[in-house]
């Protein structure tokens, strides 16, 4: 399914876009019988709804967990920032939680983020997966991969490692019965923190 999800943010960074508001809410899963299918949603809004940038500078608008650092203290969206959201989202397929669901989405935790907060990787996570991961994660933009690079990744881990379609199915089943914390919020909202 991440490699799914890569290709098609690699063909919005092709374009020479960004998406800016890449969380799980704006992929769509097609969960069949044989297989799993995921897209990107909201392609749309990485173009005109930010054709007046200058109108909306210093607004951030997102999902606080998948919010690259860099964007929560004001710089500017860039495909890096879409890589940190990619990060995030392969750690939630990876565990079958959404992150830090147990928590506030609040200044705290964009405090956190910018400081290197990162959700915990489950011990059973391949190595090569944990690696990418993490290097979508680091706190320096112009080290994270791109997503050519992580989808040639993905593709070289399903061609030539043992792939079974049913491991990773259960893999990438959410936990029905968390415990969300009431101040996390996983749809978009106005991000405003001018402390940070």
């Amino acid at each position: 399914m991440s490699q799914k999800i890569t290709k098609g943010l690699e063909k919005v960074h092709i374009e020479g876009k960004t998406h800016r508001n890449l969380h799980g809410g704006n992929l769509l899963i097609e969960d069949e019988e044989n297989s799993i299918d995921a897209r990107i949603g909201d392609v749309g809004l990485y173009g005109p709804c930010y054709d007046h940038e200058d109108e909306n500078s210093g607004q951030i608008y997102g999902v606080l967990p998948y919010t690259a650092p860099e964007v929560l203290r004001g710089e500017d969206y860039t495909s890096a920032s879409d890589i940190y959201s990619l990060g995030i989202i392969m750690n939630t397929l990876a565990t079958g939680k959404r992150p830090w669901y147990n928590r506030a989405h609040d200044y705290n935790l964009a405090k956190d983020i910018c400081n290197g907060l990162r959700p915990a990787i489950p011990d059973d996570t391949p190595k090569f997966y944990a690696d990418l991961m993490q290097q979508c994660w680091s706190n320096e933009p112009e080290n994270r991969p791109t997503a050519s690079f992580i989808y040639e990744r993905l593709s070289w881990y399903n061609l030539f490692c043992d792939y079974n379609y049913y491991d990773e199915k259960n893999r990438y089943k959410m936990h029905p019965h968390l415990k969300i914390h009431p101040e996390a919020y996983y749809t978009s909202r106005l991000l405003y923190f001018p402390e940070l």
